[in-house]
Protein backbone atom coordinates (compact mmCIF):
# COMPACT_ATOMS: atom_id res chain seq x y z
CA UNK A 1 0.00 0.00 0.00
CA UNK A 2 1.36 3.43 -0.97
CA UNK A 3 1.79 6.13 1.71
CA UNK A 4 -0.98 8.18 0.08
CA UNK A 5 -3.40 5.25 0.37
CA UNK A 6 -2.52 4.75 4.05
CA UNK A 7 -3.12 8.44 4.71
CA UNK A 8 -6.47 8.31 2.93
CA UNK A 9 -7.53 5.24 4.93
CA UNK A 10 -6.68 6.89 8.26
CA UNK A 11 -8.36 10.12 7.21
CA UNK A 12 -11.59 8.27 6.31
CA UNK A 13 -11.45 6.31 9.59
CA UNK A 14 -11.42 9.62 11.48
CA UNK A 15 -14.23 11.12 9.40
CA UNK A 16 -12.23 13.34 7.09
CA UNK A 17 -11.43 13.87 3.44
CA UNK A 18 -7.95 14.12 1.92
CA UNK A 19 -6.94 17.35 0.28
CA UNK A 20 -3.80 19.06 -0.92
CA UNK A 21 -3.19 22.77 -0.63
CA UNK A 22 -1.76 24.34 -3.80
CA UNK A 23 0.66 26.50 -1.79
CA UNK A 24 2.05 23.52 0.20
CA UNK A 25 4.61 21.00 -1.09
CA UNK A 26 3.01 18.10 -2.98
CA UNK A 27 4.34 15.57 -0.45
CA UNK A 28 2.20 17.02 2.37
CA UNK A 29 -1.39 15.77 2.59
CA UNK A 30 -4.15 17.18 4.79
CA UNK A 31 -7.13 15.41 6.35
CA UNK A 32 -9.96 17.90 6.20
CA UNK A 33 -13.18 17.83 8.22
CA UNK A 34 -15.84 19.37 5.96
CA UNK A 35 -18.48 19.83 8.69
CA UNK A 36 -16.16 21.77 10.98
CA UNK A 37 -14.14 23.29 8.09
CA UNK A 38 -10.67 22.60 9.46
CA UNK A 39 -7.67 20.34 8.89
CA UNK A 40 -7.64 17.50 11.43
CA UNK A 41 -4.08 16.40 10.72
CA UNK A 42 -1.36 16.36 8.09
CA UNK A 43 1.01 13.74 6.77
CA UNK A 44 4.34 13.92 5.00
CA UNK A 45 5.27 11.42 2.33
CA UNK A 46 9.00 10.73 2.63
CA UNK A 47 10.01 8.01 0.19
CA UNK A 48 7.96 4.91 1.10
CA UNK A 49 7.20 6.33 4.56
CA UNK A 50 4.18 8.21 5.84
CA UNK A 51 5.08 10.61 8.66
CA UNK A 52 2.07 11.93 10.59
CA UNK A 53 2.35 14.79 13.06
CA UNK A 54 0.41 13.80 16.19
CA UNK A 55 1.66 16.73 18.26
CA UNK A 56 -0.03 20.06 19.01
CA UNK A 57 3.03 21.82 17.51
CA UNK A 58 4.27 22.26 13.95
CA UNK A 59 7.42 20.28 13.12
CA UNK A 60 9.98 22.07 10.97
CA UNK A 61 12.49 19.85 9.21
CA UNK A 62 16.07 20.62 8.19
CA UNK A 63 14.95 21.08 4.56
CA UNK A 64 12.49 23.80 5.80
CA UNK A 65 9.42 21.62 5.18
CA UNK A 66 6.89 22.20 7.97
CA UNK A 67 4.37 19.58 9.05
CA UNK A 68 1.35 21.27 10.71
CA UNK A 69 0.16 20.24 14.19
CA UNK A 70 -2.84 18.09 15.12
CA UNK A 71 -4.67 18.66 18.40
CA UNK A 72 -6.94 15.72 17.54
CA UNK A 73 -4.16 13.15 17.13
CA UNK A 74 -2.23 14.62 20.07
CA UNK A 75 -5.28 13.96 22.23
CA UNK A 76 -5.64 10.40 20.86
CA UNK A 77 -2.00 9.57 21.63
CA UNK A 78 -2.03 10.87 25.18
CA UNK A 79 -0.66 8.58 27.84
CA UNK A 80 -1.86 8.12 31.39
CA UNK A 81 0.71 9.08 34.01
CA UNK A 82 1.16 6.66 36.91
CA UNK A 83 3.47 7.55 39.79
CA UNK A 84 4.75 5.10 42.39
CA UNK A 85 6.55 6.16 45.53
CA UNK A 86 10.18 5.07 45.34
CA UNK A 87 11.29 6.34 48.76
CA UNK A 88 11.05 9.26 51.17
CA UNK A 89 13.98 11.08 52.76
CA UNK A 90 13.82 14.12 55.06
CA UNK A 91 10.20 14.95 54.11
CA UNK A 92 11.09 14.69 50.43
CA UNK A 93 9.25 12.07 48.36
CA UNK A 94 10.85 10.50 45.31
CA UNK A 95 8.67 8.75 42.76
CA UNK A 96 8.97 6.54 39.68
CA UNK A 97 6.82 7.70 36.81
CA UNK A 98 5.42 5.30 34.24
CA UNK A 99 3.22 6.03 31.25
CA UNK A 100 0.35 3.78 30.26
CA UNK A 101 -1.37 3.40 26.93
CA UNK A 102 -4.90 4.66 26.52
CA UNK A 103 -7.50 2.72 24.49
CA UNK A 104 -7.94 5.23 21.63
CA UNK A 105 -4.21 5.71 21.31
CA UNK A 106 -3.62 1.97 21.23
CA UNK A 107 -6.13 1.62 18.37
CA UNK A 108 -4.29 4.27 16.33
CA UNK A 109 -0.90 2.67 17.05
CA UNK A 110 -2.21 -0.80 16.17
CA UNK A 111 -3.46 0.57 12.84
CA UNK A 112 -0.05 2.14 12.11
CA UNK A 113 1.78 -1.09 13.02
CA UNK A 114 -0.37 -3.12 10.64
CA UNK A 115 0.20 -0.69 7.77
CA UNK A 116 4.01 -0.62 8.17
CA UNK A 117 6.23 2.35 7.31
CA UNK A 118 3.90 4.75 9.15
CA UNK A 119 5.40 6.98 11.83
CA UNK A 120 3.23 8.77 14.39
CA UNK A 121 5.27 11.74 15.61
CA UNK A 122 4.44 12.55 19.23
CA UNK A 123 5.97 13.40 22.59
CA UNK A 124 8.66 11.41 24.39
CA UNK A 125 5.96 10.51 26.92
CA UNK A 126 3.84 8.90 24.20
CA UNK A 127 6.94 7.19 22.80
CA UNK A 128 7.55 5.68 26.24
CA UNK A 129 3.93 4.52 26.56
CA UNK A 130 3.29 3.13 23.08
CA UNK A 131 6.69 2.37 21.56
CA UNK A 132 7.33 2.05 17.84
CA UNK A 133 5.85 3.33 15.49
CA UNK A 134 5.30 6.28 17.83
CA UNK A 135 8.39 8.45 17.53
CA UNK A 136 9.63 11.85 18.58
CA UNK A 137 11.79 14.20 16.50
CA UNK A 138 15.57 14.25 16.77
CA UNK A 139 17.19 17.66 16.48
CA UNK A 140 20.68 17.55 14.92
CA UNK A 141 23.43 18.50 17.41
CA UNK A 142 24.28 21.76 15.67
CA UNK A 143 20.65 22.98 16.04
CA UNK A 144 19.93 21.77 19.59
CA UNK A 145 20.97 24.99 21.35
CA UNK A 146 18.76 27.23 19.21
CA UNK A 147 15.53 28.66 20.64
CA UNK A 148 12.63 26.18 20.09
CA UNK A 149 11.05 28.09 17.16
CA UNK A 150 14.37 27.90 15.27
CA UNK A 151 15.06 24.20 15.84
CA UNK A 152 14.66 21.82 12.93
CA UNK A 153 14.25 18.05 13.02
CA UNK A 154 15.74 15.38 10.81
CA UNK A 155 13.39 13.38 8.57
CA UNK A 156 15.66 10.35 8.75
CA UNK A 157 16.43 10.01 12.48
CA UNK A 158 13.75 9.39 15.11
CA UNK A 159 13.61 8.66 18.82
CA UNK A 160 11.55 5.60 19.73
CA UNK A 161 11.25 2.69 22.13
CA UNK A 162 11.81 -0.78 20.77
CA UNK A 163 11.99 -3.81 23.07
CA UNK A 164 15.62 -5.00 23.12
CA UNK A 165 14.75 -8.56 22.08
CA UNK A 166 13.02 -7.30 18.94
CA UNK A 167 15.83 -5.38 17.24
CA UNK A 168 16.38 -8.19 14.75
CA UNK A 169 12.84 -9.60 14.73
CA UNK A 170 9.53 -8.25 13.46
CA UNK A 171 7.83 -5.99 15.98
CA UNK A 172 5.29 -7.53 18.33
CA UNK A 173 3.16 -5.98 21.02
CA UNK A 174 5.01 -5.88 24.35
CA UNK A 175 3.40 -7.80 27.17
CA UNK A 176 1.57 -5.48 29.52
Amino acid sequence: MKPEEKFEELCRMLGGKVRQKPWEPKNILFCYNEEAAYDMFAGLIHGDWLIINATPHPIKFTDDTTLPPSDILAELLRAETVREEAFTEDNMMFVRTKYKKMKKGKELVDWARKKEKVLLVSSVISVEAYGYPVVSPVIPPELQRLPPPERKASKNVWNTKVPSLLWAAPLREEEE
